[in-house]
């Protein structure tokens, strides 16, 4: 697509990010206007002194644009007209427009704009919201979510229409509010909007937009006590989670439960929660298991120990009322994800810390290296394989990205290479973007697991029905999602016939909770 770029002269990181991942697809056309200096109230002022501190971060300070990076086909400058805090585009900057037969405009400029018409402008402008227009709409980012305690905050591309962010979505994706922190908060979510702009591209060429209501209500900067009632919320929710990063730890646990046969993840999760549940033994130098995985049968299964003394996680393998420390790993392991591969067993867990991703051969209580997955970004979190019509591919989550954007690969073999997919990323959320187990089937149909990251860390699943699969092609619908009511959970799930596996926590005071944490850093 020939894609005219709105801005005004320098632009945030993120916005960079997002054109340098859509630069080797599309043509870029730079639109560049003067700047407008809106006025500020002083109804306000506590506002934009919050703001130093919290919007302005590392991925909000603005850089200027590198066109040998990005390489601009024609850059085009020009002065828009105002009227109060609104800016009309030109008619020479229309005309120019459509003789370079451009497809679209991204808007990352300018602020409030008014569109033109169809007849004088018929491509779209995509831009930016940074809240679910289902509920929140205008402004400020994240400011209003955390008032009222909201789990996550919305992120769409849109394309602007005659009503404030309540255009036609084209991208939608989900962060993460983090109670004590609003600056925190933003981060996530100008993390992720980079990944936005490549799947709103791809929507707008195939004519598909997504099916969202944008008739939130419309809000307004905070007035100056409003904010002071903001910042003194964020204090004292600081003060609770330093209390609980000192005293107080996850006590996590797997069981095993008996199910009948289930059209679903969910409904097998519900079914579990009124069954009797088989609770692994928890051996002694151990502080919790978690992370479960069947090996050869259901009457095997490797689970994540986390080690008292050392505060790393390793592997542990139950054989009914056995069971047995696995040794040969040189750092924290976690997520052990067996694989069956040329009539063997493997494991591939997440190592992260000290090794790319590896499969492993477990053979007499010894893991031993097999063979390193070749693959362009080794370090993978919660890595999950799965073998599919002859070929194999793998769901996780790339560590420099972070656990909110799942990537997939795929490949001949498990020693070949593996390429990404060109439907990665796969999912953008803090709802179901980290693997939660196994992809399986279940009636017939095949499920993909993702944990829920909005609230807290392993606090329940979503299930994704994965509609189609192919070299070329990937599609998934959400179909349910479960948590735990009498427990927390569960992060992690596997299936063999009627047997469920799972893990879930408590929490629980601890005076070594904060010192348990800090030896797990190092």
């Amino acid at each position: 697509m020939r894609l005219g770029i709105l801005i005004d002269g320098r632009i945030a990181r993120w916005q960079l990010q997002a054109l340098e991942r859509v630069r080797a697809d599309h043509e870029l056309f730079p639109l560049v206007c003067n700047g407008h200096s809106a006025k500020r109230s002083p109804r306000h002022a506590l506002y934009y002194l919050l703001n130093l501190f919290t919007v302005r971060n590392r991925l909000t300070r603005k850089v200027e644009l590198p066109p040998n990076r990005l390489k601009f086909v024609e850059i085009y400058q020009f002065s828009p007209t105002f009227d109060g805090a609104w800016a009309t585009l030109p008619d020479d900057l229309l005309e120019w427009i459509a003789a370079r037969k451009l497809d679209a405009i991204v808007k990352f400029g300018l602020g409030l704009l008014r569109v033109p018409s169809p007849e004088a402008l018929p491509i779209p402008i995509l831009s930016y919201h940074h809240g679910d227009p289902r509920k929140y709409r205008g402004r400020p980012a994240g400011f209003y979510e955390l008032i009222d305690k909201e789990s996550f905050v919305g992120q769409v591309v849109q394309a602007l229409g005659s009503k404030l962010d309540a255009g036609t979505i084209y991208a939608f994706a989900e962060s993460r509010v983090i109670p004590s922190s609003y600056r925190r908060t933003l981060i996530e979510a100008y993390r992720l909007s980079p990944y936005l702009l490549s799947q709103a591209l791809e929507n707008v060429r195939l004519g598909r937009p997504i099916d969202i209501r944008p008739d939130g209500r419309n809000y307004r900067l905070p007035s100056n006590a409003a904010v002071v009632r903001f910042c003194a919320v964020r204090l004292w929710q600081s003060v609770l989670r330093a209390f609980y990063g000192a005293f107080i730890e996850k006590r996590w646990k797997v069981a095993t439960a008996t199910v009948a046969p289930a059209e679903a993840p969910v409904h097998a999760l519900d079914q579990a929660e009124g069954a009797h549940w088989s609770t692994l033994p928890l051996n002694p130098r151990y502080s919790f298991y978690a992370d479960p995985f069947f090996g050869h049968d259901g009457g095997e299964i490797f689970v994540e120990a986390l080690n008292k003394q050392t505060g790393k996680g390793e592997v542990v393998r139950v054989m009914g009322d056995q069971q047995q420390s696995i040794s040969g790993f040189g750092g924290h392991v976690s997520y052990p994800a067996a694989f069956e591969h040329d009539g063997r067993l493997l494991l591939v867990p997440e190592t992260v810390s000290w090794l790319p991703l590896t499969a492993f051969d477990v053979t007499a209580g010894r893991a031993v290296p097999v063979s390193a997955v070749d693959i362009d970004e080794p370090k993978i979190l919660d890595p999950t394989f799965l073998r599919w019509d002859r070929r194999i591919y793998l769901f996780g989550n790339v560590l420099s990205e972070g656990e909110n954007v799942l990537h997939l690969w795929h490949a001949d073999d498990l020693g070949s290479r593996f390429e990404r997919h060109p439907a990665s990323p796969i999912r953008v959320s803090a709802r179901g973007s980290r693997m939660a187990g196994e992809v399986a089937e279940w009636n017939g149909q095949l499920y993909r697991l993702g944990q829920d990251w909005r609230r807290s860390y392993g606090d329940g699943i979503l299930a994704f029905r994965i509609t189609h699969l192919s070299p070329t092609e990937y599609r998934e619908e959400l179909a349910g999602e479960a948590c735990f009511k009498k427990v927390r959970g569960p992060h992690t799930i596997n299936r063999r016939g009627e047997r469920l596996l799972f893990d879930y926590y408590t929490e629980g005071f601890s005076p070594f909770a904060g010192i348990r944490r800090l030896l797990g850093r190092f």
